[in-house]
């Protein structure tokens, strides 16, 4: 967790993951400031990169 300007957040990093392996966060939840465009596009990312980790290695470290 991170505290933001409008409250605590969960931390991710680019590709939307927790410090949880396997475990990914978006939208209001996972971002500093509330936003519905950049929630749609983490969203997206999160979705990308769980779909990856099911695929390949929960660290996202295995390349096509």
């Amino acid at each position: 967790m991170k505290d933001g300007p409008t409250g605590p957040y969960v931390a991710v990093d680019p590709m939307q993951a927790t410090s949880q392996p396997g475990v990914f966060a978006a939208g209001d939840l996972a971002s500093p400031m509330p936003n519905a465009t950049i929630a749609a596009a983490a969203g997206v990312m999160a979705g990308t990169a769980a779909h990856r980790s099911l695929i390949f290695d929960p660290d996202l470290t295995a390349t096509a």
